[in-house]
Parts: structure tokens; sequence; C-alpha cells
């Protein structure tokens, strides 16, 4: 009999496959994830995760406290030079939970399963850039991973209205924006112009 293991991660299950080696016959056994084991500094013994800090239905990584806000559902990235990664907690269920960054911030924002569907809500959007904003925001797509933005009628999915400021996408990740009508899936919304895209 021939005995191959594939280890569990912390977030992702491992299996053991016995195959005889008279009869080819394969037998297949699950190895369940164990989760991330966090020590005193708030990393994963185990694979140096860092723990995320959860923001209503975002979890954040490698942010500071003074790089965003959060009410009414809305996070908003507030300072100049924040760099952080944003998932959602639940990745299998979109939010209405929305994304804004402030005006003339700039920022580094990687988005790593980011699922937020607003298509039912005229006027919301689902990522904003602040209209007329001066930043410079880049995003990139974690790699592996998917990102829907699904915006209200008259919002872009990814919305950066204005001709100041730049927005940036990069990364091999995948990314969805659509609008429920009126605006662009990336770009502005209804009757506004973008640059710098």
């Amino acid at each position: 009999m021939t005995v191959s293991v594939t280890e569990p991660t912390c977030k992702k299950d491992g299996y053991t496959t016995y195959e005889c080696k008279d009869c080819k016959r394969v037998r297949v056994e699950d190895i369940k994830a164990q989760g991330h084991k966090f020590d005193n500094n708030d990393i994963c013994s185990v694979c140096g995760t860092e723990k995320p800090i959860t923001v209503g239905a975002f979890e954040l990584r490698n942010a500071e406290n003074d790089e965003y806000t959060y009410s009414d559902g809305i996070l908003t990235i507030v300072k100049d030079g924040a760099e952080l990664t944003i998932s959602n907690v639940d990745q299998m269920t979109s939010t209405t939970d929305r994304i804004v960054v402030k005006k003339d911030v700039s920022a580094k924002i990687t988005l790593a399963e980011v699922n937020i569907d607003v298509w039912s809500q005229t006027d919301a959007c689902a990522f904003k850039i602040a209209d007329d904003s001066t930043g410079n925001v880049t995003i990139t797509l974690a790699d592996g991973k998917t990102n829907v933005l699904k915006s209200g009628s008259k919002c872009a999915g990814l919305q950066k209205n204005g001709t100041t400021g730049t927005l940036t996408i990069g990364g091999t990740g995948e990314l969805e924006a659509t609008s429920y009508g009126y605006g662009a899936g990336i770009g502005g919304g209804k009757n506004k112009s973008s640059t710098g895209i």
C-alpha cells in the first residue's frame, strides 16, 4: 500500500490518500484544518498570518486604527498613505457594507475576497473614491482571489468621479465591478466624467 499525506493548513483541509499496489484501489481520508493559533503578538505561530481586525462585514489586515473609520455600514479610509488589505469576514456571502476612500487621501488597498452587493439601492456605491479627490489610490487584486463590487443605479461598481487624482488597479486576482444602471463598471457615476484611471 502506498500512503501519501497532504497536510492541512490553518484554513484549508488536507487529506491522506491510500492506494493498493495490487488492485490500484484508492481511499482518501480528510484531515480537518486546525485554524490559526495566534500568539500574544496576534501572529499565527503555524503560518505567520497576522490576526485580522473585524470591522463590520470586513476583515482588515496591516491596518492601523487611525487609517479608517466605520459607521452605518461604511468603511472609510481616512489617512493619507494608508496601506491595508480588505476581505469579507464571510467570503462566501455578499455584504451591503461599502468602502469609501476619503477626499484627497492617497492609499494602497489590497482586495482579497471582497464581495459587496448594493445592486438594489439607488445611489449606493460598493467602492467609492470621494468625488474630485486629488488622492492617488492603488488597488491590488490579491493573487487567486475574486472580488465583486455591485453598485446600485447611478453609481459605478468602483467609482472615481473627477479629473484629478489617479486610480491604479493591478495584481493577478479577479475583479467584477458592475452598476445596476447609469454608471460604469469602473469609472464615473451617472453624468460624471472620470480621468486618471
